[in-house]
């Protein structure tokens, strides 16, 4: 670690300088704060051994104290969301800043324990005995050569002011630049500075005045008046003139300001980023009408925003705890001697937060001892502990993870479950926006093209360069609408878009011609799915039906009505059977006759709706996802043959295993199987992409990279590749890969069969 001099004078007043980013490793702040709290205590213990020490012995423990007040108060002896490693996680400088002036203190400090162990020596040490090396001698000497006289003189004179303090002024220089900056961490008036609420302007479109500046008025009179009625009975003073009437009323027009700013930008946000102005996927059911009656919950409005906040002890001037006349700082140097006591008392919060650092305190070098396997599950590496984690990968920060767990890039990372061994790396290999909110994806069975829908149009994209290659453009429709549902063909000659205009087109992909327009359905279309090799296409619609296309003559060849919206469709891999989910939170199966072969649902089914359904490669598995926020596998294994073999048609209870898979924070939209089944990949509305073993129920990561809803996704039939689409206006495509580790054992499997 590159590491810049601290430059002081004798007054012990450290100034640090900018320092280049790429030259700094990022080293953990409560690692540092861990040693700078041993080097205390350590040099705190070799004091009493040196009576003469007295005066300094006070003076140390003052530095001490002042220290671990400011460490305390500000996280920087804990780890997680608490710490000052957080605080500063965006503001490199800043960072850097406390970083220098840290690792200088501890230099000091290690000079001031190097010498007071020196002094113990010398005093049962025999004088004149050879061989001792003093501390002065671990300074750096001055560049140039040999001192000259004049040099010498002066260095020997430094050198009889007493080596501990001049080490302990430079602590407490670095001490007190340590407290300016927690002011500038902590203080509002500052954050408001460097903040756009400053510049916040609120215009009346009628008259053109600033309403902020007629609010900063009214702010100045209430002050005031408050003033006046805490007054009475005292000395007659005018308020106007009083030095915290200006303070109070110009603090409570920033923060009015400050608040002001935060709605306008959250508004802004909102219309960006919300899909539901733009583009709903949740698909509209009965639920819909049940829910508008549902009685408004405490706290909230009609329109189900929060409801105002009451009024608190920030908005309230206590006449019972204000002294008006109180000129006094509220932090200084002096108050931090003598509270040892303070600190170190068991219903104290700052000994509380230290006590729990040091349940969480670690050695880098024994965490990095242990590779993934050897790594005891519980052991809390960067402040997380991994037994809490489960599959709840959301909420883990990658940043409080090992390198070996975490995947950072500028605008996405991949956080790897702690508790498990890391078996795949992700790549993005393209990112490309759009105009309106993507709203399906599929690949082509030669996984050489993906199709995306969004609004009045198709794109088909070439997977290895991103590059568009197809634009099927909805001109037969003045509606504002969205597509819903792409599918190709398994020769990959023609692309079927379902709309929500209950329409489905086909287009023959080379010439971009419109080949057939199929009509039936009587509500919006969700999703379409070509069955292999085959002119068989399916379809699900709002209209609560599924239904059997022959594109080669346009006729209807099947069609199933449930009990609710349909809002997805798959097919077996091997063309045989097919399934749909529904709103009514079921799913079920059939074969291309139309018998109805099972219903997934029961006691251990979806307690809301399933969105999401897809086989897996061997069609010996269905995955479902659902509103309820979980992912169920469903283990077909015997079933259908069974069904289809005794004709027990009358009875399509589901008996087989269930696994459900628990972790997504909200709806869980859509989910697939890899191409060999290894893994089960879900999106959800909570923005993230996981990575499942359908074996263990166990999230092996998840992927952190859209800002809106990750609203489907798909696998490639050939590749180690999937796309996903978002309410953000995006589509990604992404590959994954084994680790070296896996791809060895992946490797003694297949040798052995």
């Amino acid at each position: 670690m590159t590491r810049s001099r601290l430059s002081s004078s004798k007054t012990g007043d450290a100034t640090y300088g900018s320092s280049r980013m790429g030259e700094t490793e990022k080293e953990q702040l409560h690692a540092i704060g861990q040693r700078l709290r041993t080097t205390f205590t350590t040099v705190k213990s070799l004091l009493p051994q040196l009576q003469e020490q007295e005066i300094f012995l006070n003076a140390f423990e003052n530095a001490r104290q002042r220290f671990d007040l400011w460490a305390v108060n500000l996280g920087l002896y804990t780890s997680g969301h608490s710490s000052l490693e957080y605080r500063l996680g965006d503001a490199p400088l800043i960072y850097i800043y406390a970083l220098q002036a840290l690792t200088d203190l501890q230099r000091y400090l290690d000079i001031i324990s190097q010498d007071l162990q020196q002094k113990s020596k010398d005093k049962v040490t025999p004088a004149g005995l050879s061989g001792q090396t003093k501390v002065a001698d671990t300074l750096d000497e001055p560049s140039g050569g040999d001192l000259d006289d004049s040099d010498e003189e002066e260095f020997e004179s430094y050198q009889d002011s007493s080596l501990t303090e001049t080490a302990l002024e430079n602590v407490n220089g670095i001490i007190d630049s340590l407290y300016r900056l927690s002011f500038k961490i902590r203080n509002p008036a500052t954050r408001l500075g460097f903040s756009k609420a400053q510049k916040y302007r609120e215009i009346d479109n009628e008259t053109g005045v600033d309403l902020i500046q007629i609010f900063a008025d009214f702010d100045r009179q209430h002050i005031e008046e408050v003033f006046r009625e805490l007054r009475k009975g005292q000395e007659p003073k005018d308020a106007k003139e009083h030095y915290l009437v200006e303070r109070l009323a110009k603090a409570n027009t920033r923060r009015r300001q400050q608040f002001k700013q935060w709605r306008t930008h959250r508004i802004k946000i909102e219309a960006i980023s919300n899909t539901a102005e733009d583009f709903d996927f949740l698909i509209p059911s009965s639920k819909t009408a049940e829910m508008a009656q549902a009685p408004v919950s405490e706290g909230m409005l009609a329109s189900g925003q929060p409801a105002p906040s009451m009024p608190s002890t920030a908005t309230r001037l206590d006449p019972a705890v204000v002294t008006l006349d109180d000129t006094t700082s509220i932090i200084s140097t002096s108050t931090s001697t003598g509270l040892e006591d303070d600190l170190n008392s068991d219903d104290s919060a700052s000994a509380a937060a230290a006590d729990d650092s040091e349940r969480h305190r670690e050695d880098d070098s024994d965490a990095l001892a242990f590779s993934d396997e050897e790594r005891r599950p519980s052991e809390a590496v960067y402040g997380v502990d991994y037994n809490d984690v489960g599959n709840r990968l959301d909420d883990l920060d990658p940043y409080e993870l090992t390198p070996d767990k975490r995947q950072l890039h500028d605008d996405w990372n991949v956080v790897h479950n702690p508790k498990l061994p890391r078996e795949l790396n992700i790549d993005l290999e393209h990112s490309i926006l759009h105009d309106s909110v993507v709203s399906c994806v599929r690949f082509s069975s030669d996984s050489l093209w993906v199709a995306v829908g969004f609004k009045l149009s198709a794109l088909i994209y070439e997977v290895e360069t991103g590059r568009e290659i197809f634009n099927f453009t909805m001109d037969d429709t003045d509606e504002e609408i969205y597509v819903r549902g792409v599918s190709f063909d398994t020769e990959v000659v023609h692309l079927a878009v379902g709309a929500e205009d209950k329409l489905i087109r086909v287009f023959h992909i080379e010439t971009g011609a419109l080949i057939i327009t199929l009509a039936g359905h009587k509500e919006d279309i969700y999703d379409v799915d070509f069955i292999t090799n085959s002119s068989l296409l399916l379809s699900g619609s709002g209209d609560r039906t599924v239904r059997l296309w022959d594109i080669q003559t346009g006729a209807e060849k099947l069609k199933r009505t449930l009990s609710d919206g349909v809002t997805s469709v798959a097919h077996s891999p091997d063309g045989k059977f097919f399934a749909a989910c529904c709103l009514d939170r079921t799913a079920t199966i059939w074969d291309l006759a139309g018998t109805g072969l099972k219903r997934l649902s029961g006691t251990e089914g979806h307690t809301d709706s399933i969105y999401g359904i897809a086989f897996s490669p061997d069609g010996q598995s269905i995955v479902t996802a659902s509103l309820d926020k979980t992912l169920k596998l469903w283990d077909l294994k015997g079933q259908l043959e069974r069904v289809i073999e005794h004709f027990l048609t009358s009875d399509c209870s589901f008996s087989g295993a269930v696994r459900t898979l628990t972790g997504h924070k909200d709806f869980v939209l859509n989910a697939v199987f890899t191409k060999d089944g290894s893994w089960v990949i879900s999106n959800s509305k909570d923005r993230g992409i996981q990575f499942w073993n359908p074996t263990t129920g166990d999230a092996a990561l998840r992927i952190n990279a859209h800002k809106n809803s990750v609203v489907q996704i798909d696998t490639s039939p050939t590749g180690n590749l999937f796309a996903t689409v978002s309410g953000d206006k995006s589509l990604k495509i992404w590959r994954y890969t084994w680790t070296a580790r896996k791809e060895y054992l992946v490797s003694l499997i297949s040798e052995t069969h």
